[in-house]
C-alpha cells in the first residue's frame, strides 16, 4: 500500500510540474497582427510579427530578423540582427500577446496563425 501511495504521490507532483511549464515558446508561435501598441525596441509597433519554432522572429514593416527564446517565465530575449539583445517581459491570454520593452512601452498583438 505503501508503495502505491509513493507512485501516486510522484504522479501528482510530476504532473503539477508539466501543467506549470505548459505554454511557454509553443504559444509565441505563429504570427501575430498589432492590435495596438506604443513603440518597442525591434517590433517598432510592427503590424506583424510571426515567431519560428526554430527560435527566428521576423517583424514584418521593416523587415527585421531576430533570434528569440524565453530566459524564464513571462520574460523573452531577442537577439536583433545586429547582435543587440532586448528584453521583454511578454504575457499570452487567449490569442492576445502583451510584450512589454525595457523602457516600459507595450504592443498588443492578436494571433492570426
Amino acid at each position: 500500500m505503501k508503495k502505491i501511495t509513493r507512485v501516486l504521490i510522484v504522479l501528482l507532483i510530476l504532473s503539477m510540474f508539466l501543467t506549470a511549464c505548459s505554454g511557454g515558446k509553443k504559444e509565441l508561435i505563429g504570427r501575430w497582427e498589432l492590435y495596438r501598441g506604443d513603440y518597442t525596441y525591434f517590433f517598432y509597433a510592427a503590424d506583424e510579427v510571426e515567431f519560428f519554432a526554430d527560435g527566428t522572429v521576423i517583424e514584418f514593416d521593416y523587415r527585421e530578423v531576430g533570434e528569440w527564446k524565453i530566459i524564464s517565465k513571462g520574460r523573452l530575449q531577442v537577439i536583433c540582427e545586429d547582435g543587440t539583445i532586448r528584453l521583454f517581459d511578454y504575457s499570452v491570454d487567449g490569442n492576445r500577446l502583451t510584450l512589454t520593452d525595457e523602457d516600459g512601452d507595450r504592443d498588443v498583438y492578436n494571433k492570426i496563425r
